[in-house]
């Protein structure tokens, strides 16, 4: 995370990766829209973006009280997210760049463009840990499972926790079957939790579902 700041301060964007990669699965779970589809959301309806902050205008308003513009970057592209001071009061620690959050609140059309009201601002990876309450695993019938499962099982045990786990089966004939939440085991799905998988089992092959 240090070296990709140091790279989009240099350069003013990401070279080797994207802080929110990791996050890939996360952002859909926990998301309403993306950047991108913010466009098809109706104005004044609610929206949860999760993204990380890439700029912070911040300013006093004629009563003397702090507010922001933030722009929020996300895996599809960026949004404005205007705090108003109640809300920069509640959640003043996580308003600074690099900050990884969600957002909550309501889409904003104007003359300039379209921007969402903050209503909340949350850091994800603790949203993550509290919203998430169950884990689906795909896993493809091929060679390499049976080495895969035991590895898989290691980082089960790396990382105990409350969230259950379910595993589903699929073949090339397009055959699947999901099982059960597996007795006796709970994870903690955290951001490590959830790279150790992919690095096991490839990208996409997790679900987190709240």
């Amino acid at each position: 995370m240090q070296r990709l700041k140091y790279e989009r301060e240099l350069t003013g964007f990401y070279i080797s990766a994207h802080p929110l990669t990791r996050y890939e699965a996360t952002l859909s779970a926990l998301s309403t829209t993306t950047t991108a589809g913010l466009k098809d959301c109706g104005d004044g309806s609610e929206v949860k973006i999760c993204g990380i902050i890439a700029l912070v205008k911040s300013m006093l308003t004629k009563k003397g009280d702090r507010m922001a513009y933030l722009t929020v970057e996300d895996l599809h592209g960026t949004t404005e997210v205007i705090v108003f001071p109640d809300l920069f009061r509640t959640a003043g620690e996580l308003i600074a760049p690099e900050r990884i959050v969600r957002i909550t609140g309501t889409i904003d059309r104007g003359d300039k463009g379209t921007k969402i009201r903050g209503g909340k601002i949350e850091p994800l990876a603790e949203v993550q840990m509290q919203a998430i309450k169950r884990i689906r695993i795909s896993l493809m019938d091929r060679p390499e499972l049976p080495q895969q499962l035991p590895r898989l099982r290691d980082v089960f045990l790396r990382h105990p926790g409350s969230t259950t786990i379910s595993m589903l089966f699929r073949t090339d004939a397009n055959w699947e079957a999901e099982t059960n939440p597996l007795p006796n085991l709970t994870v903690c799905p955290s951001d490590h939790f959830v790279s150790e998988v992919e690095e096991v089992l490839g990208k996409g092959a997790l679900s987190l579902l709240s």
